[in-house]
C-alpha cells in the first residue's frame, strides 16, 4: 500500500477516474477539497459511485474532524458505506477516534498539528486505529514553519516510532503539492522510505506511477536480501550467530531487517 490518491469526493466522474488508476488506496475527500454546501454532496456522490464500483478494498474516505459540524453526519455516512478505512482528519488525542470504532471502521489517524505529533503513541495505541498518516501541509502551519526535510524530520520520526512501537504497518508520509516537480516528489518519496514510511499521499494521478517506482525495492536489493538471509542460516547451522561477507557483518538483526524488505516487496 505505497500510494493513496486523495479525490474530492463530490466529484463523481474524478472518483471513478480515481479508481482507475493503479493507486493502492484511494482516499475520497470529505474535508478540505470540498467547500461547506458540498458536504452533503460529497457523502451522496460517494456512496452512489461506490455503489456500483468493485474496488470497495481499496477505499479510505477522509471525514472532517470530531468537533466540527459535519463530524456526526460523516460518521453517519460512513457507517453505511463501509469503506476499507477512514482517515479522520486533525487526531490530536486517542478519545478522537472513539465513534468510529464504536461503528466498527478502521481508523487511519491523521495527525496535523503540533499537539497530534506530541499525542502520536496514545492515538497509535487507541482501538481500531490501523494507521497513522502525516498531514504536513497543516503542520507547517500549526508550528508557523517553512517547508523542509529538515522541518518535517522531527514529525515524521515521531510518527513513524509511534506506529512501530505498537506494530502498526501502515504510516502513510503527505503529499508534494507542486505538479511541475517531479524532482521534489522524488527526493520527498526517498526520504520517506528511508526513515520507514510505508506510503505517500498523492494529489494527482501522474503522481502515483512516480510514487510506485520510487517505493518499490530495486532487483539488486532484493537479491542482496535474500543473500544475507541465506548467509545468516547458513551461519547458523555451523553454530554462528555472526558471520563476516566481505566487509559486511551479519548477524541476526542484519537478517530481520533483509527480511522486511522481502516481506514488504511481497517476496
Amino acid at each position: 500500500m505505497h500510494t493513496w490518491l486523495f479525490v474530492p469526493g463530490n466529484q463523481p466522474d474524478r472518483i471513478r477516474k480515481a479508481c482507475a488508476t493503479q493507486a493502492d488506496r484511494i482516499i475520497i475527500d470529505w474535508e478540505d477539497s470540498v467547500a461547506a454546501e458540498h458536504k452533503d454532496n460529497a457523502r451522496k456522490h460517494t456512496a452512489d459511485v461506490l455503489s456500483a464500483d468493485e474496488t470497495q478494498s481499496r477505499i479510505v474516505i477522509r471525514i472532517n474532524p470530531l468537533g466540527s459540524t459535519q463530524h456526526s453526519r460523516d460518521i453517519d455516512a460512513v457507517a453505511q458505506i463501509r469503506p476499507a478505512a477512514v482517515m479522520l482528519a486533525r487526531t490530536e488525542h486517542p478519545a478522537m477516534t472513539g465513534a468510529l470504532h464504536q461503528h466498527g471502521l478502521a481508523c487511519i489517524a491523521l495527525i496535523e498539528t503540533a499537539l497530534g505529533i506530541e499525542q502520536a503513541f496514545a492515538i497509535a495505541c487507541a482501538p481500531g486505529v490501523q494507521g497513522l498518516a502525516f498531514g504536513c501541509v497543516d503542520y507547517l502551519a500549526d508550528i508557523h514553519a517553512r517547508h523542509s526535510l529538515t522541518t518535517l524530520h522531527y514529525a515524521q520520526s515521531r510518527l513513524i516510532n509511534a506506529a512501530r512501537a505498537v506494530g502498526l504497518q501502515t504510516i502513510i508520509d503527505g503529499p508534494v503539492i507542486d505538479l511541475n516537480k517531479p524532482e521534489a516528489l522524488a527526493v520527498e518519496a526517498l526520504h520517506a522510505q528511508s526513515l520507514g514510511f510505508s506510503g505517500k499521499m498523492a494529489i494527482h494521478p501522474q503522481q502515483v506511477l512516480q510514487m510506485r517506482q520510487l517505493f518499490q525495492a530495486s532487483e539488486n536489493e532484493l537479491a542482496r536480501a535474500r543473500e544475507i538471509i541465506s548467509l545468516y542460516e547458513q551461519g547458523l547451522r555451523q553454530g554462528q550467530g555472526v558471520i563476516r561477507h566481505g566487509d559486511l557483518m551479519i548477524d541476526g538483526a542484519v537478517a530481520k531487517q533483509a527480511q522486511w524488505i522481502l516481506e514488504a516487496a511481497g517476496k
